[in-house]
């Protein structure tokens, strides 16, 4: 049973139609995931200017159980309650994958994929200047209004990089222990992710091998690569995590594996979006254009080592530079309106 959504109410001031006074409340937990958004939305409030990206909490009040739908707590008497207040109205918006499905032009299509790209990547780069790592990008969770203005919701995974060390790796074991998508994460966090759910004890050989093998033959992004690739990223996997984490414990994997955080989330969206770009390159016949382009730069973040993989500020520049380069654009009109019937089979 999910609590974090028995009570959603949307009020908006009757004397305005200023969407800033919509509030959004929903009854929560007051566990540790809750009480990890609060800290990471007062972080956003305090470090940035802008927070209309962001779908985070803005107040918190502790409410008693009588003041929640009692059939449903019924087991949850102990519990301590919140309700947590958003100040975003997201009527307007969908998740990302819904809204790529609803592009009917091809056209279109790419020219939004593009704009949205470039939109989150200004909103990682935001959320890294201000010590934070969102650590949940998801199809699901990017939210994706007509005009491709983007809104990241759900901060109860994210990291904050602070002084103090144990905390952020406390935050990082227990957001891998609490995710229920990998899809778009790297080798190191599958790592995590059997230290902890699987077997804790110091790593060894055996289980080196098994993770990568594991890692490679099912990680999706990787079928996006001829056969070879996919050996050498095999091979690139075993050495790294052979050269950091052979023989140590979870709490020194833990201590190493921190300083990764800014590469994590440039690392997901460019997994998403390999697929997005890939799919629509096959579907539209799109080589020596921006798409196939933009392919290459995507790879560059996908590198099996941390410290080989491409910023977000990097690839931001990279990104604004191919943009700008690419002065042909006629070809987003020559593509037939019935391929977005292939796009769909594949997206």
């Amino acid at each position: 049973m999910n609590l974090s959504t028995l009570k959603v109410i949307k009020e908006i001031n009757n004397n305005s139609h200023d969407l800033s006074d919509a509030i959004i409340y929903k009854t929560s937990i007051y566990n540790a995931s809750c009480k990890n958004e609060i800290e990471i939305s007062n972080v956003i409030l305090d470090k940035m200017t802008n927070t209309s990206n962001y779908n985070i909490i803005h107040n918190h009040e502790f409410i008693s159980v009588k003041d929640v739908n009692q059939q449903r707590i019924a087991s949850h008497e102990n519990l301590n309650f919140v309700l947590l207040h958003y100040h975003l109205d997201i009527s307007q918006f969908k998740p990302l994958n819904m809204f790529l499905t609803a592009v009917e032009l091809p056209n279109h299509f790419l020219s939004n994929v593009l704009k949205i790209y470039s939109n989150l990547l200004n909103c990682l780069q935001e959320l890294e200047t201000s010590d934070i790592c969102y650590f949940d990008l998801s199809a699901e969770n990017i939210l994706v209004d007509d005009d491709c203005n983007v809104i990241l919701a759900d901060f109860k995974h994210s990291l904050h990089y602070s002084n103090n060390s144990n905390n952020f790796e406390y935050l990082l074991e227990k957001s891998v222990e609490n995710l229920t998508q990998y899809t778009f994460k790297p080798i190191e966090i599958h790592l995590l992710h059997y230290l902890t759910k699987v077997n804790n004890s110091p790593l060894s050989y055996s289980s080196i091998d098994e993770i990568t093998t594991y890692y490679v033959e099912n990680m999706d992004f990787l079928k996006h690569f001829p056969k070879e690739f996919q050996r050498n990223y095999y091979h690139e996997s075993v050495a790294y995590l052979k050269t950091l984490y052979l023989h140590k414990s979870k709490e020194d994997i833990l201590s190493l594996m921190r300083e990764n955080w800014k590469t994590w989330d440039n690392f997901a969206l460019s997994v998403l979006f390999l697929h997005v770009f890939e799919i629509a390159n096959q579907s539209f016949s799109l080589n020596e254009t921006i798409i196939s382009e933009m392919i290459g730069l995507i790879k560059e973040n996908l590198n099996a080592v941390p410290s080989k993989r491409t910023t977000t500020l990097d690839t931001k520049t990279e990104f604004d530079k191919l943009f700008h380069k690419n002065s042909d654009w006629g070809f987003l009109h020559r593509i037939p309106k019935n391929k977005m019937k292939k796009l769909y089979e594949f997206l």
